[in-house]
C-alpha cells in the first residue's frame, strides 16, 4: 500500500524541482539527473508530476514480463539488484525500450559480469572498482 508520507515525498521533490528550471534544464541536457524509487507508486506520482524526467524503478526481486510490460508505458528505467539479472532481462528491458541499471556491484568479477551483459549502468559502493582493470 502507498503511504501518504510517501506520495508527499514524491510530490514534495517533483515540486521542489519545479522551483529549480534551470538546474532541471541543465541536468537533463547533461543526462546527469534521473529520480528513481523502490516505490512504484511513488515513481508513477513523481512521473505524473515531472513527466520530463528520466524515472528508475528498483527492485530487489525480478521483475516479471507482465510488469516490465506495463512499467515501459511510463518508466524510463528498470533497476534490478545484479544477483537477479542475466542476459534475459537485460535484452526484455532494452527491447521494451528501456535502460538497465543493476545494484549494488562492488565486486570486481560482478562487475565484469554485468558489464559483459550490456547493461546500461552500474551502481556501487566503490565507483573506483569500474576504472580499475
Amino acid at each position: 500500500p502507498c503511504s501518504q508520507y510517501g506520495t508527499t515525498v514524491a510530490t514534495d521533490l517533483a515540486d521542489s524541482l519545479r522551483g529549480k528550471p534551470r538546474y532541471v534544464r541543465t541536468a537533463l541536457a547533461r543526462n546527469q539527473l534521473a529520480v528513481q524509487s523502490f516505490e512504484t507508486e511513488d515513481a508513477r506520482t513523481f512521473h505524473t508530476a515531472q513527466p520530463d524526467i528520466p524515472i528508475g524503478i528498483l527492485d530487489a526481486d525480478r521483475p516479471t514480463d507482465t510488469e516490465l510490460t506495463e512499467l515501459s508505458q511510463w518508466a524510463d528505467q528498470i533497476n534490478p539488484q545484479h544477483t537477479v539479472t542475466d542476459q534475459t532481462l537485460v535484452d526484455r528491458v532494452h527491447q521494451l525500450g528501456m535502460d538497465i541499471n543493476v545494484w549494488t556491484v562492488d565486486e570486481p568479477g560482478a562487475i565484469r559480469t554485468m558489464t559483459g551483459l550490456g547493461v546500461d549502468g552500474i551502481i556501487t559502493d566503490y565507483p573506483q572498482t569500474l576504472t580499475q582493470r
